[in-house]
């Protein structure tokens, strides 16, 4: 005859520091996919009453009151070296894709959307921060968004 016996259930003790666990470890492999992901789809959408950024977790929708519209630039960091990023404060480093905010070389304060470091606009806000994020073809985005912002009377006297 076979008789089966049944451990004692431990406490609850073990098992919520395991669903922590794994629960905490969702969340940032999430976090790390959707930045990774953003790297390859983020989308930056020049509007007439706006700026949009999409397809990351940092994405947003900048109104163009409250970007300085006569101060956006493109800039290569090799050269222009105080945008350089020097110090992360809220954001990921992936490996060829920086996004988050970040502290730039000159000390500002900057939302980064960047993978290449060569091909990048900038673009301070009237806020205490810019933002700084990689295009294929900058010298176009700074002309477009002068051309669609200052026809709009959204350019500063």
């Amino acid at each position: 005859m076979r008789v089966v016996y049944h451990i004692v259930p431990s406490s609850s003790g073990p098992y919520a520091v395991v669903v922590l666990v794994v629960a905490v470890v969702a969340c940032v492999a999430l976090a790390v996919g959707w930045a990774a992901w953003g790297g390859r789809h983020a989308t930056f959408e020049i509007a007439p009453d706006a700026l949009t950024i999409r397809g990351d977790m940092f994405g947003r929708r900048i109104p163009v009151s409250e970007l300085r519209v006569d101060s956006v630039r493109s800039v290569d960091l090799r050269r222009d070296e105080q945008f350089v990023p020097t110090r992360r404060t809220f954001g990921s480093g992936l490996p060829g894709y920086l996004v988050g905010w970040f502290r730039l070389r000159n000390g500002e304060r900057a939302l980064l959307f960047l993978t290449d470091r060569t091909r990048a606009v900038w673009l301070p806000t009237r806020g205490d921060y810019g933002v700084l994020f990689s295009v294929e073809d900058p010298a176009a985005f700074v002309r477009r968004a002068g051309e669609v912002w200052s026809r709009h009377g959204t350019s500063p006297p």
